[in-house]
């Protein structure tokens, strides 16, 4: 059974000579601000498989999406009230929530594995997630475009 979310939760022993490399929180902040809380949630899932947290995993990649689906409706909502302001603020607030989010939930994990021998991902792999986090919302955003949809 897994622990309470946030709370400290040590690696698994049968984890540990891996040397884990897992995503920092800055890492997950950027992916978030580039790339969209999925792109976010990406990252965090990645983390927890490798913690061997499969449960939280899902959790993470189906919050970023349902976040990204939120953060769409509160600005439209936003941007039709007061134009432009949504478009700057949204990601930014949305970025810092996900840093917060590995901050609390996966903070002490990193920790553990740094000191552990284990390390930071590359900084490459979260801008690729990233990256592949922008194009899919580019896609959606297209599509619904093409569709009709006021955006």
């Amino acid at each position: 059974m897994e622990a309470p979310l946030g709370a400290n939760v040590s690696i698994p022993a049968e984890a540990r000579p891996a040397a884990l490399r897992l995503y920092s929180q800055w890492q997950v902040f950027v992916a978030a601000f580039i790339g969209s809380t999925l792109a976010g949630g990406v990252l965090l899932a990645i983390n927890f498989k490798r913690l061997g947290q499969s449960r939280r995993a899902a959790a993470a990649l189906g919050l970023g999406a349902l976040a990204l689906v939120v953060l769409f409706a509160v600005g439209a909502v936003a941007d039709a009230n007061n134009p432009g302001r949504s478009r700057t603020s949204l990601p930014l607030a949305s970025a810092f929530a996900c840093y917060g989010i590995a901050r609390g939930v996966q903070g002490q994990p990193y920790k553990l594995n740094v000191g552990n021998g284990g390390g930071r991902e590359s900084w490459w792999k979260a801008i690729g997630w990233a990256v592949a986090g922008m194009l899919l919302v580019l896609v959606v955003v297209v599509a619904l475009v093409m569709l009709g949809v006021s955006i």
